[in-house]
């Protein structure tokens, strides 16, 4: 048995192809002027120029109690001093974020953000503080001095979380 090959499409029979081609991929090669603009709103205006449901603030909240609580319990060579200040004043921000709920409505959202960045600040000022004094004890060699000890005591902290 020969195998043939198939006849050639006619003109008429190719034309009917690329009509109902065309009938399906129109509308994706071709977008009204709605469907562009849509797509282009959609990608091109950033979050902070439209108007955007109230998110959850229990992420950012836990995150920052967390820090805060760590920022308290450092050990007193590399802590901040007085110890109470940078901690306490971030708690009485953190309470002040947490009482006022912005849910009620987006103004008072709007007017509790820069006391947000403040806790933020506060809590990233004594973050690079407390950074900065670790790494002067790492290298005048005070606190631990050995880098087995440094490097044995980040593994046991490691496996209690």
């Amino acid at each position: 048995m020969e195998e043939s090959e198939p006849p050639e499409p006619s003109a008429e029979d190719m034309d009917a192809r690329l009509s109902a081609v065309e009938r399906l991929l129109g509308p994706v090669l071709r977008p009204s002027g709605d469907a562009v603009r849509a797509v282009s709103d959609r990608v091109v205006t950033p979050a902070w120029n439209r108007v955007t449901g109230i998110e959850s603030r229990v992420q950012v909240m836990s995150a920052l109690a967390v820090a805060i609580a760590l920022t308290a319990l450092l050990p007193a060579r590399v802590a901040n001093h007085p110890r109470w200040l940078l901690p306490g004043l971030a708690s009485i921000l953190f309470v002040i974020v947490f009482l006022v709920n912005p849910l009620k409505s987006p103004e008072r959202a709007r007017q509790l953000r820069p006391l947000t960045f403040a806790l933020l600040a506060v809590v990233s000022l004594g973050n690079a503080a407390s950074a900065a004094r670790l790494v002067i004890d790492l290298v005048n060699g005070e606190g631990i001095r050995s880098a087995d000890v440094l490097l044995l005591t980040g593994a046991r902290s490691g496996r209690r979380t």
